[in-house]
Parts: structure tokens; sequence; C-alpha cells
């Protein structure tokens, strides 16, 4: 009778593991399955929302390819396609500060306008930049011609940037700063000056011995010449003259695209293309995806 029942309690205890077993793989497979399933529809968000993207820029190549004016510069221009919120902004990159070959003044002229910089930092920060790339081993005021990261010796490479991206290897130029200069610098071309007529206003602001009042005044006039059958003032620009050069037929186009699902999922991408001077053909000269933005919890 004992031997009995310790056979019937053997074979619960073995039933009972082998439940608990069972248990573990269904879960187990439950929770592949789930995380499958969430893999799948973040790739299909992913790919939902890059083509969305390459909408906004295809449609902005369209608009500037026109026989017409471009779209407007500097500013985002709402598209709807297949029920995404999808928004687009060309810039050019004659309106932009060449990190390159501005001139010093010029790009410490910009970073007092980023709020992103600290006033402090601005002359750091222009030196090390133009100590990274001038062609001479000698280190300005408040830069450094040899750098010291994770325990090894970086020497700036002396050329010029190919580049925005090598601006984060420089030191003192976090992501933050990175992101914030991002849409008014270039590195496209061998013009240190800037095309006032193309330029965003934070540019405007930029030009050095430009009092605030006449930077305000001329954006004002190249605005609204339009709307006002006028013409633009450049003598407000008169202090400038050293750090811009005028050219009405913007040839080198920066595009940018956000798309956002319903979802919450962002993308943004970027192009800059070259488009020839009647307009008959573009070439694509560098792609840029900016950022993949999952905010599903916004």
């Amino acid at each position: 009778m004992t031997t009995t029942k310790n056979k019937e309690g053997y074979a619960l205890i073995v039933v009972i593991w082998a439940l608990v077993l069972i248990s573990a793989l269904a879960i187990g497979i439950a929770t592949s399955v789930r995380i499958d399933t969430q893999n799948t529809i973040v790739l299909k968000e992913q790919a939902q929302a890059l083509a969305a993207a390459e909408a906004g820029i295809q449609h902005a190549l369209l608009k500037i390819l026109s026989k017409g004016q471009h779209p407007p510069l500097n500013q985002w221009l709402e598209l709807n396609w297949h029920n995404t919120e999808v928004r687009y902004q060309v810039r050019t990159e004659k309106g932009k500060i060449n990190l390159n070959y501005a001139s010093s003044d010029l790009i410490a002229g910009l970073y007092r306008q980023i709020p992103e910089i600290p006033r402090n930092q601005a002359p750091l920060l222009v030196d090390r930049l133009k100590d990274w790339t001038d062609f001479n081993q000698e280190a300005r005021p408040n830069g450094n011609e040899a750098y010291m990261r994770n325990g090894r010796k970086i020497l700036p490479p002396n050329r010029p940037l190919f580049s925005l991206n090598e601006l984060t290897q420089i030191p003192g130029y976090t992501l933050k700063i990175f992101s914030a200069l991002f849409p008014y610098v270039t590195v496209i071309g061998d013009n240190g000056k800037i095309d006032p007529m193309l330029a965003d206003q934070v540019v405007i602001f930029s030009l050095p011995r430009l009092s605030k009042s006449d930077a305000k005044a001329f954006i004002h006039s190249r605005d609204n010449v339009h709307a006002e059958s006028q013409k633009t003032d450049f003598s407000l620009l008169a202090p400038a003259n050293p750090y811009i050069s005028i050219n009405y037929s913007p040839s080198l186009f920066d595009i940018t695209a956000e798309a956002r699902l319903p979802s919450g999922y962002r993308v943004r991408i970027g192009e800059i293309v070259y488009v020839n001077s009647n307009k008959s053909s573009f070439r694509t000269i560098r792609r840029n995806h900016i950022s993949l933005l999952a905010s599903h919890d916004e």
C-alpha cells in the first residue's frame, strides 16, 4: 500500500514538473512571438516613414525643377501623403556659412546666435575649428594642434572638412551643438561669403559689423519685395560687404523632409542636389539620413 502511494506521489510530481516545463515553454514561445510582432511593426513603420519622407524630397525637387520660381526657402511646407504628415524645407548652400572658408569673425557671429553655444565658448570653438581645417600646425590662442582622447593623442588633419559630421570629432562640438548648427552651415564649395538673398535670418544676424536694426530692415525689405512692389534695399548691408556675395540663381539646394506616422514614429532625411542653370537636370551631391525618431510614447 505504501509502495503504491509512493509511486502515485512520484507520478504526481512528474506531472506537475511536466506542466511547469510546458507552461514555461508556452510563455517563451508567446514572448518570442510578441517580440517578433513588435519588431515587424517597427520595421514596417520605419519603411512607411522613410517612403513618406522620400516623397517629401521628391515633391520639393519637382518644385525646384519647375520652370517657375523655386519653393520658398528656409521655411517648412506641409504635404499630405497617403494619410501621413509630411513636411519639407528647402535651403540653398549659398545662403549658408562655409566652415572651411568663411572668416573667423563670420563664424563667430553665427556661434553667438546659437543658444546652445555659451557666449564665452564661441571664440574657443572657432579657434579649434580653424586649427582643424587650416594648413599649418600653429595653434591659435584658444585652439590646439593636439588633443588627448581616451588616452590617445589626436592630431588635427589640417585640411578642409569633407563632411559636417566631422565637426563632432573636434573637442567641444557636442551633438547638441552640431544639431543646432546644422541648418546654417556647409562644407560644400569654396566660397567663404554668403548670399543674403538666400540666407536664413539667423545667418543675416550673424554678419559682422551689421547692426541688429539694419539686419531686421534688410530681412523685411527682402522678404516683402514682391508684396510691396519695391526693391530690396542692399544699402543696409554696406557695413557687411566683405562677407556677402549676391547671386540670384541658386544651384545647390539642401532639401530636408520629415514624415510622421499616426503612431508617432517619425523619420527625417536630407539630400543636397545640384541643379543646372536651365533646370533641365540635377545631380545628387550628398544624401543624409539625419535622424530616425521612434516616438511612440509622445
